[in-house]
């Protein structure tokens, strides 16, 4: 701004230079621009050397599935797999699983308002764990509280426990469902590290 400002009161650019020790080609650079705004900054592309040339695959892939049904479309480590088999692949699980998820994540940011509809089946529920305190027998503890969500029909339980460990959760959960007076067809936990871990896309059971 300062040179533009000078050179259209007058003031030769050659001036310009002289007064601030500044070369003409310097001068005449700024002189010259429109915006001085400093450019946003660009996060550097890291490269992964590995996962890189099979990017295009994967992502024509997702595109795929998108129109299949939904029980035949591909899961993150059937990708992986179908790499290693097909393509050769010789990274590891997590680069494909970091790809997949930034995928849909980007996907899921430019569709529609942002959000997208949940829709639960009838028979699904829903399990997670939360911490909370109360006076027992006079005594203060910290308590477990596992809460089970109907969603088709909003219906919700809960049951108070000392611990989250495997045995404390199935004890929880067979409670519930003899309150109901059933089990659901598919029971969906919010933190399943107490039920099993997956381990490269290989689930564990406790």
């Amino acid at each position: 701004m300062i040179y533009a400002g000078w050179t259209r009161g007058g003031v030769p650019r050659a001036e310009i230079a002289r007064r601030l020790h500044l070369s003409r080609n310097t001068v005449a650079h700024y002189a010259d621009m429109s915006d001085m705004s400093p450019e946003p900054p660009m996060p550097a592309h890291r490269a992964r050397p590995a996962i890189d040339p099979h990017i295009d695959w994967i992502d024509n892939l997702l595109e795929a599935d998108l129109s299949a049904p939904r029980k035949q479309r591909h899961t993150t480590k059937r990708i992986y797999d179908r790499l290693v088999e097909e393509r050769g692949y010789r990274g590891s699980y997590s680069s494909v699983q970091r790809h997949v998820r930034r995928w849909r994540l980007e996907r899921a940011a430019g569709a529609g308002d942002g959000y997208l509809e949940l829709e639960w089946a009838p028979g699904t529920a829903q399990a997670d764990y939360g911490n909370f305190e109360a006076e027992v027998a006079g005594e203060r503890l910290r308590l477990k509280l596992l809460v089970v969500c109907l969603p088709h029909s909003n219906a919700r339980y809960a049951v108070a426990g000392m611990s989250q460990r495997s045995e404390c959760m199935c004890a929880s959960l067979a409670e519930v469902f003899g309150w109901i007076g059933r089990a659901p067809r598919e029971l969906v936990l919010d933190n399943a590290t107490e039920a099993g871990r997956r381990v490269r896309g290989e689930v564990t059971e406790s």
